[in-house]
């Protein structure tokens, strides 16, 4: 690979925009070989970039995650219970 990726790029040398992955060689072959273009991720790896983090942070918030559904649950059985049964005041 490190020695395809330059005879490669060579033909992308006038381009103005390569998209690649997050491959640090394929950075370092593109800094050496196009380095006036401007370099971009494809939609792939975006959504794979927002992906991870999403799971990160919500991750991280699990528990507080956790109670919310419980208590949305909670409500709903409340809620069907006080609909279909009377309770003085």
């Amino acid at each position: 690979m490190k020695y395809f990726l330059p005879k490669l790029l060579i033909a992308f040398q006038q381009k103005e925009v390569l998209s690649r992955d997050r491959s640090a060689s394929y950075r370092s072959g593109m800094n050496d070989e196009a380095p006036n273009a401007i370099q971009v991720a494809d939609r792939f790896h975006l959504l794979q970039n927002l992906a991870e983090v999403l799971e990160q942070a919500l991750g991280a918030q699990g528990k507080a995650l956790k109670a919310i559904d419980t208590a949305q649950r909670l409500a709903s059985v409340i809620d069907t219970v006080t609909l279909f049964c009377h309770f003085p005041e």
